[in-house]
């Protein structure tokens, strides 16, 4: 490699390093060939970084400094495709990224959705404990009608950071968040529709009412697992 090539943003993101394509990373306006480390096998890092993106705001969190870049060849430097545009866009983004540092709308929103869930399936526990008294089953619905109004409120603010401080890298960790959180909507939507369908499924027996039972309890464990792959993002170095 000479290094004396300029490579733009969208050259940068189609090499990802998928496909036998080439596996490129920037690092303050420089682009680095990862394809033959094998740190970088198939174009992911640790599971959460991926090749093609611009990784100067990620390494200064990252276990070590620039240097490890010194063994990996140098490609050129990266261009903008249009000066104007990238200005208005990263002034844009700044300007968020400063309201999100002060209102913090991700950690804020998410509790509610996942307390509401837990305590669904909790009240209905003991809608079944103490014999299946209506005011507790109409307690479960009240809480499902809550945690599905916040649930998209707390994906929206998610993908609003997963923009600002993570560029939308798709990596392993974002997936498993993101399939596991619209799955959990999906719980909510089975569960309420059944519900409100059949305001006495939650009493009767048969098929749905499992269903209805069954999604509830279920919602717990899906809840942990999108909680400790966001620790994985938080606490990831």
């Amino acid at each position: 490699m000479t290094g004396d090539k300029q490579i733009d943003r969208n050259t940068l993101e189609t090499a990802d390093g998928q496909e036998d394509r080439p596996a490129y990373v920037a690092w303050e306006g420089r682009v680095y060939d990862v394809s033959a480390s094998r740190l970088w096998k198939a174009g992911s890092h640790m599971s959460i970084h991926k090749a093609g993106q611009d990784l100067t705001a990620h390494l200064p969190l990252a276990p070590h400094g620039p240097e490890v870049l010194d063994r990996v060849p140098f490609v050129g430097g990266l261009t903008e495709s249009s000066e104007d545009e990238t200005d208005q866009r990263e002034e844009l983004k700044e300007s968020l990224s400063q309201l999100y540092k002060k209102y913090h709308p991700h950690p804020i929103t998410i509790h509610f959705p996942i307390a509401l869930f837990i305590f669904a399936g909790f009240l209905d526990l003991l809608y079944f404990l103490l014999g299946r008294p209506v005011s507790l089953g109409s307690a479960v619905l009240y809480s499902l009608l809550f945690a599905s109004f916040t649930a998209p409120l707390a994906m929206a603010s998610g993908f609003l950071s997963w923009w600002l401080n993570y560029n939308m890298a798709l990596t392993a960790i974002f997936r498993r968040k993101i399939t596991g959180s619209l799955l959990l909507l999906v719980i909510a939507m089975v569960c309420l529709a059944l519900r409100l369908h059949e305001p006495m499924v939650q009493a009767e027996g048969g098929p749905a009412a499992w269903v209805y039972h069954g999604l509830l309890l279920a919602a717990w464990p899906l809840v942990a697992f999108i909680g400790y792959q966001g620790g994985k993002i938080t606490f990831s170095s």
